[in-house]
């Protein structure tokens, strides 16, 4: 037994050290965009999909790397067991607001996580921004929660909603249907425009819900900007096919639509960028279109000569051909 109990001490002594160096190792890869190269959007993407971390070990150590960047005696403190994966990552977005952060850095050593909690929250001048919430629930075909949120005093505001497996749900001989449950927050500014829109939307379906409201504004912003949904107009309307298009380079950067939206659906909306060992990366948002051979170099707009890529590869690549200087004019 005392065998063990004298392993395991060393095992966690190892395990420290390597916390320590890996958060010391994550700041020059992310300094020096080194995930890039394996296919990863980001260094998150990297902790996750490479270095296979859970969503809440990445997000720990992300933030430590983001205070060690800032503030390096942060790696000191690590080390000396004086901050904490768990205390840097609730102290992290303060660091940032402070006018001292050096302070709260004090202030925070040898803390437990209760009292790093207490410490940051004294600091906030104002509650935090309600943090936003998805979740799958269940509930009776049939019912809206839309209208139970319009119609307080009608029977399907009175439908109840539970989560987890449908069939071990309440009323089992009601079918159910699986559905998401949204919560976030809105500025006064921003929640007037929804609800001059719902007005709008009321026209064409009368008591539009918060529900109907959101399927009309989803639907129409699909409509005229998802790809596939483009060129389905272009051929009932009089667009220009992609095929159609003069494959000399343009005068202009401006890509034609019908070609934008080609090489959008044949990359499948999805960052071409394959890194080494042959991971693609996987970022679906901030999608833009790459001339391979690069415009300023005389790259045309033939969609053999586009690939989509994401924001950070996009850079990367620009980087890579016109060195770092001109990526930061262009930023």
């Amino acid at each position: 037994m005392k065998n063990v109990v004298t392993h395991l001490r060393k095992l966690r002594a190892c395990e420290h050290r390597c916390t320590v160096e890996i958060i010391e190792s994550l700041v020059v890869c992310h300094r020096e965009h080194a995930y890039l190269d394996h296919g990863c959007s980001s260094i998150w993407t990297f902790l996750v999909e490479e270095l296979n971390y859970s969503k809440a070990a990445a997000s720990r150590r992300f933030k430590a790397m983001k205070c060690a960047e800032k503030f390096p005696q942060v790696i000191g403190m690590l080390r000396d067991h004086r901050v904490s994966l768990s205390s840097l990552a609730q102290a992290e977005g303060m660091l940032g607001e402070v006018s001292n952060p050096e302070q709260l850095l004090e202030r925070i050593s040898g803390k437990s996580a209760v009292e790093v909690e207490r410490i940051v929250a004294g600091e906030r001048p104002m509650p935090a921004k309600p943090r936003e919430v998805v979740r799958r629930v269940a509930v009776r075909r049939g019912v809206s929660q839309g209208k139970s949120a319009g119609r307080k005093n009608s029977k399907a505001g009175e439908a109840s909603l539970f989560a987890g497996n449908p069939s071990t749900s309440p009323g089992a001989s009601t079918p159910v249907e699986s559905r998401v449950s949204l919560r976030t927050s809105l500025t006064e500014e921003a929640y007037g425009c929804f609800e001059h829109a719902r007005a709008l939307i009321s026209r064409k379906r009368p008591g539009a819900t918060v529900e109907d409201a959101v399927n009309e504004l989803v639907g129409f912003y699909l409509k005229s900007k998802v790809p596939k949904k483009r060129k389905e107009r272009s051929m009932r309307g009089n667009d220009t096919p992609a095929s159609r298009i003069n494959k000399t380079a343009p005068p202009t950067r401006h890509i034609p639509a019908a070609t934008r939206d080609a090489v959008l659906l044949r990359d499948g909306q999805r960052c071409a960028f394959v890194g080494k060992g042959g991971r693609r990366c996987t970022a679906t948002h901030n999608l833009q279109l790459d001339h391979i051979c690069p415009f300023a170099l005389g790259g045309s707009h033939d969609p053999e000569n586009l690939q989509t890529l994401c924001a950070a590869h996009n850079r990367h690549r620009a980087r890579q051909t016109f060195g770092e200087r001109a990526v930061r004019v262009r930023e």
